[in-house]
């Protein structure tokens, strides 16, 4: 399945990941333009990891360095 990405604002550097329908992210790039980010690099770390703990109590969206998803 590949990632939806989105942004709050035209030129914001802080990408929210969602898969599929979900009304949260599962996780946010910090530090990249959305034109410089690689999208199959994006949905293969989303479909590769497990988010079963994604709706606990205590959950927090992760942010992460766009190093490892820049093209």
């Amino acid at each position: 399945m590949k990632a939806r990405l989105s942004i709050d604002y035209p030129g914001d550097t802080q990408i929210q990941v969602f898969k599929g329908r979900n009304k949260n992210p599962h996780f946010i790039i910090v530090g990249a333009d959305i034109e410089d980010l690689d999208i199959d690099k994006i949905s293969e770390y989303l479909n590769g990891c497990d988010w079963t703990d994604r709706g606990s109590k205590g959950w927090i969206t992760p942010g992460l360095c766009c190093d490892d998803f820049l093209r």
